[in-house]
């Protein structure tokens, strides 16, 4: 987003997302933040509490497919 001729990417993904939204739409996302991101060559964050891990085993795999999508964009 471009507001008054500043860049505003949001980039922090928190693991809490994959509480309240479907993984698809998340990885959507956090793909379009990524695109932008790397267009202004911006670093981005995942945050990943490690004892979501123990309630949500499956965040394992979101993390480990985020992860993926960021070094697909030289991110992470």
């Amino acid at each position: 987003m471009i507001t008054h001729g500043i860049s505003c990417v949001p980039t922090v993904l928190f693991d809490n997302s994959f509480f309240f939204d479907s993984p698809q739409n998340i990885y959507h996302q956090f793909t379009q933040v990524c695109e932008q991101a790397a267009t202004h060559n911006t670093p981005i964050a995942l945050l990943f509490h490690p004892e979501n891990f123990a309630v949500n085993p499956q965040l394992w795999d979101h993390y480990h497919r985020v992860v993926d999508i960021g070094r697909s964009f030289s991110l992470c």
